[in-house]
């Protein structure tokens, strides 16, 4: 690269140099290959296709105890999961497809810097309880409440409390509770036991933490029970034991209190200070490893995939409408 092509100059000192001793590969099988997939679907489609390949490749290597050189020993050995890396520019976007992938088939993996904390479903029903709890008139945290599987309200019951009355959803549901809009004998008794157990959270949070208060909810809900059913259970309860080590922490900080620890978590969401999931393993244990290029300097892994190659460089895609800027040549369209 010059700065004639690149508009940078790059030297002999600025060059890559690997720094992992591994011996001369004579086997074809060993070296690097290049392979094409066919473009089939949407981008998340196409994604999984790619994801899902090189899960097939890592269970083909693990079954067929592919030999890799160990550093440590000077030797050959069986290759283990945490000695291979997948690689991608930017894994933000692709990280649940993937994960997702590799669940489905078998293949344990570990994602550098994975979701956000607040986006999980098991969390985010969570901080929407406590939302409706400091605020009673919103319509989106009390539908969403209801129809989490805490409650189990369905959508056609939804429905019914919205129609029952002629004003918000709120309205129509607290008209339900007092007796104000008759409905089925089974909604209503459903939307009253809500309702009890809304106004003694209510009662709770004006005395208690706000890491007490989602204790309480745990409790009440038995929400760990219900996590721990569901597909990755382990890694949901991990995440709501770190919603409570969150709320701890800011109640030792300057700002207490349910009100400033729901805008705190919604201006969270917001920005790019996002908290990372919790994980159900850790980046120590025999798992394939999921991150950037960027994260993977200084690190040495016996088998690499570069994914998601095919992504075009900034300015080359289409949504810039193929306009390309040079510092020389001035501006350039496709």
């Amino acid at each position: 690269m010059t700065s004639e092509s690149v508009n940078i100059d790059y030297k002999s000192q600025h060059q890559l140099d690997y720094g992992a001793d591994f011996i001369p590969v004579s086997d074809p099988k060993e070296k690097c290959e290049i392979t094409i997939i066919n473009k089939v679907g949407n981008t998340t489609q196409q994604a999984y296709n790619e994801a899902d390949y090189i899960c097939g490749v890592i269970k083909d290597a693990i079954c067929n105890k592919r030999l890799v050189y160990d550093k440590e020993t000077g030797s050959q050995r069986p290759i283990k999961y945490s000695d291979i890396a997948v690689l991608m520019r930017s894994p933000s976007s692709l990280t649940d497809i993937y994960e997702q992938a590799f669940s489905n088939n078998g293949v344990p993996c570990y994602v550098d810097g994975g979701n956000d904390l607040y986006e999980t479903s098991e969390v985010s029903q969570i901080i929407e309880i406590l939302k409706l709890i400091d605020n009673s008139k919103s319509d989106i945290s009390l539908a969403s409440t209801l129809r989490s599987p805490m409650f189990m309200f369905d959508e056609n019951e939804l429905l019914k409390i919205k129609l029952a009355g002629k004003e918000s959803f709120h309205e129509s549901f607290y008209g339900i509770c007092s007796g104000k809009y008759p409905v089925q004998p089974e909604l209503a008794k459903k939307c009253k036991c809500f309702m009890k157990q809304l106004n003694l959270w209510r009662k709770c949070s004006g005395f208690i933490s706000v890491e007490q208060l989602i204790r309480r909810i745990y409790t009440d809900t038995n929400i760990y029970s219900c996590t721990l059913s569901m597909h990755d259970g382990m890694m949901r309860k991990a995440n709501l034991d770190l919603l409570l080590e969150k709320a701890e922490e800011f109640e030792r900080s300057s700002y207490t209190g349910l009100f400033n620890f729901v805008t705190y978590v919604q201006k969270m969401k917001k920005t790019s200070d996002n908290i990372s999931e919790a994980k159900s393993v850790s980046e120590k244990m025999d798992v394939v490893r999921i991150m950037s290029i960027h994260k993977s300097k200084g690190l040495e892994f016996p088998v690499v995939f570069l994914s998601n190659s095919a992504k075009p460089y900034h300015g080359l895609s289409t949504s810039t409408g193929g306009l390309i800027i040079s510092q020389n040549a001035g501006i350039g369209l496709r």
